[in-house]
């Protein structure tokens, strides 16, 4: 359908496609430029059309303020509605929404860019014409936003969309380059056009065949209160002998609660060995279940860090992200403050406790609890942190995972609770999963259980 190609959202209203005026119109590399500004606000557009490679046309976009005070704008971009192949009936889409969706009927999605919606591929195709037309983000740089997929008796729906960017005067966002690749075929050529485009840049980290082909673990709670005695906590052999005895077969043992101490909380230190039987004792204790080919994975977390934490904690509250009242983020049942993961300090020093962590114990997998998630739970509405006064971290968390690979070397599993999209994915090995339980909730509109995502990283 006939539509503005952007929107922007100013206090909660979107500015009427009347209110812009186009102030030039120029040729530009086998495409067009278009200038847009709105007189009101002090907004100025700048729309690049190119073509891309055979059937694909590309959109940029870049908003900028040329007014004389600060403005704080959401930009859905590109915006496409009542898109149809043949009839609007006839119009199926692939919702790149967590595991994908595959389907015809009337939905509507919302999902932001991470574990709820994985892969920047999303689409529409007709069975009966054999065509697609494949929806792409091009974000290679962590830059988050939202995506929004729908179906309604018009036809089909999608826009990218971002959310609340400060402008001060003069200063500029470009969002993600967008793509529409005409295809033949259905769902599975919206895919494979998606594949075709992250070929051109992803790069996935040391191939771990051990890992890859790893599926029986077993795992333990090895804190305090769950387990009395320190010398106790620092065992792993018996977890390995009650999976041997009961399952028969163990790939690698988890260990949660095992940098827990009474005295300065359970996060951001990770250095009270003598809470586990002491340093000589634990790293034993894992030499010996390694040795026999079973992996160990240790557990540490990438946002919380107790304020009593002898490393750190007196800066737990300077580093943590801050609520819109400039309050910092303290997660009560935790008794600790959620990181921002921007923060140069809290970068150093959780990346320098994964290389100390690994040089004393040397384990084969180490986990990263709480990443990979980038839809809004952990967010910063920090103004002093060098990042967007709405933040959801994905780039901070991108910038964190590639300090600690770096820390941690090429051979070290890494691994994180939730699933998330492809920048953070160069450097993890893998993630845990929660799509079983989420394809039940989704059953009615996504009944075939599968994991798209498993399909395109199959190493991940």
């Amino acid at each position: 359908d006939e539509g503005p190609l952007f929107e922007v959202d100013l206090g909660g209203t979107t500015l009427p496609p009347e209110a812009w005026q186009v102030a030039q119109f120029s040729d530009l590399d086998r495409g067009f430029r278009f200038i847009l500004r709105q007189a009101e606000s002090g907004l100025v557009v700048t729309l690049d059309c190119l073509p891309g490679a055979a059937n694909e046309v590309l959109f940029r976009l870049t908003l900028g303020n040329e007014g004389r005070a600060p403005v704080t704008a959401t930009l859905r971009f590109p915006v496409l509605k009542g898109i149809r192949l043949g009839r609007a009936a006839d119009t199926w889409y692939l919702a790149g929404k967590r595991g994908g969706i595959i389907n015809a009927v009337d939905a509507s999605f919302r999902e932001p860019l991470g574990e709820r919606h994985p892969l920047q591929a999303d689409g529409f195709f007709n069975p009966k014409l054999g065509l697609a037309l494949a929806c792409l983000t091009h974000d290679t740089v962590a830059q988050h936003h939202f995506i929004n997929v729908a179906k309604t008796p018009a036809g089909g729906g999608w826009s990218a969309e971002y959310v609340e960017r400060d402008l001060a005067p003069g200063q500029s966002f470009a969002a993600s380059e967008a793509a529409l690749v005409l295809c033949e075929g259905d769902w599975r050529a919206v895919l494979g056009a998606y594949r075709e485009w992250l070929a051109t840049w992803y790069t996935p980290p040391a191939p771990k065949p051990w890992f890859e082909s790893a599926f029986a673990l077993v795992t333990g709670n090895v804190q305090y209160e769950a387990v009395a005695d320190p010398r106790a906590r620092g065992a792993i052999q018996p977890s390995v002998d009650t999976m041997l005895r009961n399952i028969g077969v163990c790939d690698y043992v988890h260990r949660y609660g095992w940098g827990a101490s009474k005295t300065y909380g359970e996060w951001g230190d990770y250095t009270h060995y003598d809470e586990i039987g002491g340093l000589d004792y634990f790293r034993a204790n894992i030499r010996a279940v390694q040795s026999a080919g079973i992996a160990v994975s240790l557990y540490l977390d990438g946002y919380l860090s107790c304020a009593s934490g002898q490393a750190v904690g007196a800066r737990a509250a300077e580093w943590a992200m801050k609520r819109a009242d400039g309050s910092p983020c303290f997660v009560p049942e935790y008794q600790a403050y959620n990181q921002c993961p921007y923060m140069p300090g809290w970068q150093e020093h959780l990346s320098e406790t994964y290389r100390r962590v690994q040089n004393d114990l040397a384990p084969k997998v180490m986990y990263i609890d709480e990443y990979g998630a980038t839809d809004g739970r952990w967010i910063c509405r920090a103004k002093d942190h060098g990042h967007n006064g709405y933040e959801i971290p994905y780039a901070g968390e991108v910038a964190m995972l590639r300090r600690i690979r770096g820390a941690v070397g090429p051979a070290v599993a890494l691994y994180t609770e939730y699933p998330p999209a492809e920048v953070s994915r160069q450097f993890l090995d893998g993630s845990i999963t929660y799509q079983a339980l989420w394809s039940a909730d989704q059953e009615p509109v996504a009944p075939h259980f599968i994991d798209l995502p498993r399909f395109v990283f199959p190493a991940f």
